[in-house]
């Protein structure tokens, strides 16, 4: 099974991740990037991604580089902001052919909480098989992301060998695939 890991990174905290599964994986790798950049610093950066994230603004995209139609799994990942994907992955999943390939997802968040995020991309994409809440760089909780992206790529991994992703431990929160 062909398999394209497709990112939005701000910060470099989803890129290092989305760059870590890509190679542990041997799939190929797409970052999305918007035709007018969000702002990077400052109180710009947290009020344009804030407000695109909250009024559901999808900004237009550079051209990909590759056709996600040709692969069979796209593996993706995102920045949580105000409690929703950021607003480039909401342009890339809306215009993208086959977002019911869409079958595992990363997040990175300040906080750990991608609930809203999870539940607004299955409605768009069908149900996850595999997925990962990390942390922030600079939350102290950020240690445990190694683990947990570890047991993503596995259950991934399994997908693209075409079984059924590991079961997640009961009860257990951190788990990297949704119950």
């Amino acid at each position: 099974m062909k398999a394209l890991v497709v990112y939005y990174s701000l910060d470099g905290n989803t890129k290092a991740a989305a760059e870590s599964a890509a190679e542990e994986l041997g799939c190929d790798i797409l970052a999305l990037e918007p035709v007018k950049p969000i702002p990077e610093k400052g109180f710009k950066k947290m009020f344009v991604g804030g407000r695109q994230a909250t009024f559901g603004e999808k900004p237009e995209l550079k051209k990909l580089v590759c056709d996600p139609g040709s692969y069979d799994l796209i593996i993706l990942g995102t920045p949580v902001w105000a409690g929703k994907c950021a607003s480039p992955v909401w342009s890339f999943i809306d215009s993208c052919a086959v977002p019911e390939r869409i079958k595992a997802l990363f997040t990175l968040s300040g906080g750990g909480d991608d609930s809203k995020c999870v539940r607004q991309v299955e409605k768009r994409t069908g149900a996850l098989k595999a997925r990962a809440a990390l942390f922030d760089a600079r939350n102290p909780k950020s240690s445990g992301n190694g683990e947990k992206l570890a047991r993503f790529i596995e259950a991934v991994r399994a997908l693209i060998r075409g079984e059924a992703a590991p079961s997640p431990k009961p009860n257990d929160p951190e788990s990297s695939r949704p119950e």
